[in-house]
Order: C-alpha cells, then structure tokens, then sequence
C-alpha cells in the first residue's frame, strides 16, 4: 500500500541563505572570494543551469566559465545599483531565480 501525504495551505520554505555579503562587501572582496560566495550562492539555490541558459552558454559549457558569469553581473549590477546594502544572494536570486 503506497501512502501519500498532502500539505494543503502550507507555505513554501524560504530558501536558506548562504551569505550576508552586501554590495559594498562584494565591491571589497578579492576574485577568489567572489568566486567563492557566488558559488556557494549558486549551488545552494540550484541556479547553475539557469545561468547557463541566461548567459546564452551552451550545454558543456564549463562551470568555472558560468560562475566567472556569475561575477561579472553581481559585480555589473552592484555597480550599476548604486546600492551598497543589496544583499548579493538576493540579486544574484533575481538575475537567475
């Protein structure tokens, strides 16, 4: 006999948060430390594929290309924001969520 569980009304959990870093945080970090929370940014939230595709890169392409991606347009629109409180999971969410 198979059983199946119904949550009915139940709100979906938030997704848990891998990092505090700011914008202006971002904006003092070194490469490596980018590379770093945007990774763990990337793989918490399973975006690495949706970024591929938003990035228009094709299937194979390397994860070291896509997350450098990553970088470069948390870095672009932290620039752009003019908002050194955004959170960078945050946008990093919205760019690829």
């Amino acid at each position: 006999m198979v059983g199946i569980l119904l949550a009915a009304g139940c709100a979906p959990l938030a997704p848990t948060r891998t990092t505090s870093a700011s914008c202006f945080d971002w904006s003092t970090m070194s490469d490596q430390q980018r590379i770093d929370v945007a990774t763990a940014i990337v793989d918490a939230n399973g975006l690495l594929e949706r970024v591929r595709v938003a990035q228009h890169e094709g299937p194979g392409t390397p994860r070291a290309v896509i997350l450098r991606e990553v970088v470069e347009s948390v870095s672009k629109n932290c620039d752009v924001m003019h908002q050194p409180n955004l959170d960078v999971e945050d946008l990093t969410r919205r760019l690829y969520g």
